[in-house]
């Protein structure tokens, strides 16, 4: 069989998960619980519902394999135990906003330290790389 092509996934394959979204994640929190005047909202908490543990992404978890809505959700059903009383879709824009805004906040580091001779390796064989990703960022 001949491989002309490789498809990277960035995400755990390139880059290393947790390195990068974790801290987007706790900057999201940050500010959406100081847009929604929530600050009293323990945000370890929302980050262990994300299923963050010890600066481990589960991969069960809806940081790892959920969307934005999802995370909104989850916000939202913990704002109203502090007092929120705010809209549903408010919390999941203004979670969409934060990720969005923070993109930068999240550290790039590959996964392994043999990533960039690898990929140089593969692509002193002609192989033609390509990169997927879900993220619009």
């Amino acid at each position: 069989m001949t491989v002309d092509a490789i498809f990277f996934e960035k995400d755990g394959t390139l880059i290393d998960f947790d390195e990068f979204w974790i801290l987007i994640s706790i900057k999201a929190i940050e500010i959406i619980l100081k847009r929604t005047n929530m600050c009293n909202v323990p945000a370890n908490l929302i980050l262990e519902a994300f299923g963050v543990s010890d600066g481990i992404t589960s991969i069960g978890g809806v940081l790892c394999k959920g969307t934005y809505r999802q995370m909104g959700e989850i916000v939202y059903n913990f704002l109203p135990r502090y007092g929120y009383n705010g809209s549903r879709n408010e919390v999941i824009t203004f979670l969409i906003d934060a990720y969005n805004e923070n993109a930068d906040a999240g550290q790039i580091m590959p996964t392994c330290p043999e990533l960039a001779t690898t990929l140089y390796e593969l692509k002193k064989q002609n192989k033609r790389l390509a990169i997927v990703t879900t993220d619009s960022f």
